[in-house]
């Protein structure tokens, strides 16, 4: 894990407004300041993979290629994450709730019944995924107690770099 120490002189809230919102770019906030999980707030952004799934079909977008599959949609995202060693394990730090990259995205209720075999009487009222990740392997972290930027990054030090340098000129 290397963490680089940031300039930057926006809240987390502020800094999401200036970046483009393209696909995966996803603020973390922590809104609790009575909860130990309230420490960081975080912000990731131009993902090295995507998978999402419609009706059960998965589509997947790694380093550049896209395909779909009729695989199970979270064997996917286990399997591309078990490629990343540095993601699948254990944080060996002390300190484990710095986020360094891995999975950030959603489950729907619409795939959790799909799970649990509960079929609705009613047409899917939208066409967004019913589960969508982001892969990382670097974010963007604040520190709500030493008001303090980092990024955070798993392996690929000069990616997380080129990313920031992306981001940074939208700020």
């Amino acid at each position: 894990t290397i963490v680089t120490p940031l300039e930057i002189s926006l809240s987390p809230f502020e800094l999401f407004q200036h970046l483009p919102q393209t696909q995966g770019t996803i603020l973390l906030e922590s809104i609790s300041p009575h909860s130990k999980l309230y420490q960081y707030s975080y912000i990731v952004s131009l993902p090295y993979a995507i998978v999402r799934s419609i009706g059960g079909r998965t589509f997947v977008m790694n380093e550049g290629k896209s395909y779909f599959t009729n695989d199970d949609v979270l064997e996917v995202l286990r399997k591309l994450l078990a490629e990343k060693k540095e993601i699948a394990s254990p944080l060996a730090r002390n300190d484990s709730t710095i986020f360094t990259g891995g999975a950030v995205g959603y489950i729907s209720y619409d795939y959790g019944m799909t799970l649990e075999n509960i079929f609705s009487r009613h047409a899917r009222a939208n066409s967004f995924p019913e589960i969508f990740f982001g892969l990382y392997d670097s974010a963007l972290c604040f520190n709500h107690r030493t008001k303090e930027w980092s990024l955070n990054s798993i392996e690929n030090y000069e990616l997380g770099i080129r990313n920031y340098k992306r981001i940074k000129q939208n700020v």
